[in-house]
């Protein structure tokens, strides 16, 4: 479907005559499409089934998919053989070819499940982990070797925001500001990623006034008024605007991934409303959904990380300190890498 927006999508689809819509995709991820594969492709379908999969389900997949798209090569170089040796030699032509392709798909397997990090999909996930944990020199050296295999714009972003970490912000925007003019990024998505841009350099106000543009300029993505919605909330700033931010992406046709975001806004919102109690339970969703799909995504690893500091933040204001310090340990790495001060500031009693 081609469409401006998901909503714009689902309307479409609506006007067609369907009732049992289903997104996916959110806006951010149809925008900036990532290249997983070397060889072959993956259908939209086979995507969100291989979502949360483990590793070596993933890796099994991909390689029976290659392997089902190539075989007709191996019959024909087996028919090739088979024209030009002795019929006496045949068989044993035919027995060495399967054995040879068994074994090459033997190392392939193991050389993915033992090194995952040389294949193409886990150098990028390792690309993103070492940015969610302020590796900034693994970036910018994972960066440049990804060229050609990722979007320069994906790429742009993380290497932008490297620089940032290190200090050296005005290489970083001149990076980003590259891509201002571009009919392939949509000014949204620009500002988003120039918000977690200023996160890198420890300026979250910044990063606020980025995300309060992006969404001024696309007021019907839901990602975009979600993410302003708890960047709000984690800088105690516009309570009510907000709450009116949650209840007006709840009013609209969520997909899988955004809906997923809206326990831990509601989370932060109600934390800053006093009710910590209700805030609780929202953080406490938020984990069980995400933390089984955060164990092969980094963005995904960060945000439970993230959770679990603002569960314990609200753990806090109810008195509950043993639990706190308790939901809090798992996050404290995290923060005190990404020199998450605020936050850092308001777990002192439990961050020792």
């Amino acid at each position: 479907m081609n469409a401006a927006n998901s909503q714009e999508a689902y309307r479409q689809f609506e006007s067609q005559g369907f009732t049992e819509i289903v997104l996916h995709t959110d806006d951010a991820a149809a925008s900036a499409s990532i290249t997983v594969l070397e060889d072959g492709t993956i259908t939209p379908r086979e995507a969100v089934n291989l979502r949360g999969k483990s590793h070596f389900k993933v890796t099994w997949f991909l390689l029976n998919k290659l392997l089902w798209k190539h075989w007709w090569k191996f019959g024909l170089f087996l028919a090739v053989l088979c024209l030009i040796v002795p019929n006496e030699k045949r068989i044993t032509v035919i027995v060495l070819g399967v054995v040879v392709a068994v074994c090459n798909y033997a190392f392939l397997l193991f050389k993915s499940l033992l090194f995952p990090q040389s294949e193409l999909t886990g150098r990028y996930n390792e690309l993103i982990d070492s940015f969610y944990w302020a590796k900034w020199d693994n970036v910018l050296n994972g960066a440049d070797a990804l060229r050609g295999k990722v979007e320069d714009f994906e790429l742009d972003s993380y290497k932008a925001g490297a620089l940032a970490g290190l200090g050296r912000l005005e290489e970083g925007l001149a990076i980003l500001k590259h891509w201002e003019d571009s009919d392939d990024v949509p000014q949204w998505l620009l500002l988003t990623r120039l918000s977690n841009f200023y996160n890198a350099a420890c300026m979250p106000d910044e990063a606020l006034k980025c995300l309060a543009q992006a969404y001024e300029a696309e007021p019907e993505n839901p990602t975009g008024i979600i993410n302003y919605s708890i960047a709000l909330s984690r800088a105690g700033q516009q309570t009510q605007l907000a709450g009116q931010l949650i209840q007006s992406a709840e009013r609209m046709h969520l997909s899988e991934s955004v809906a997923m975001l809206l326990p831990m806004a509601k989370g932060l919102w109600l934390t800053n409303t006093g009710s910590a109690d209700l805030a609780v339970h929202e953080f406490v969703r938020f984990r069980e959904t995400m933390q089984p799909l955060a164990k092969s995504n980094p963005l995904l690893s960060l945000l439970v990380d993230l959770n679990q500091a603002h569960l314990a933040v609200a753990l806090l204001q109810l008195g509950d300190r043993e639990r706190a310090a308790r939901e809090a340990k798992p996050a404290l790495p995290r923060l005190r890498a990404l020199k998450r001060t605020r936050l850092l500031e308001k777990l002192t009693d439990v961050a020792d």
